[in-house]
């Protein structure tokens, strides 16, 4: 089971990932697969692109002024 330090659901999928792409690397059998290959490209892609967006939104979340009238 993979532990996170957050009880953030993104934090926790994101360290699933991670742990499964170091697994599937291990493993020099499967990583010979074209298609294997492809897909884990495209997770450790996903990652990054999940992880720059998560990034702008808490710098978009710092940004924004706090208006008490809008916390409904």
């Amino acid at each position: 089971m993979i532990m996170t330090k957050t009880d953030v659901l993104e934090d926790e999928i994101i360290a699933y990932s991670e742990e499964l792409i170091k697994v599937i690397e291990k493993e020099e059998t499967l990583i010979q697969y074209p298609k294997v290959k492809e897909q884990l490209n495209l997770l450790k892609e996903a990652i990054v692109d999940d992880m720059e967006q998560l990034q702008c939104s808490k710098d978009l979340d710092i940004r924004r002024p706090t208006l008490p009238f809008l916390d409904t």
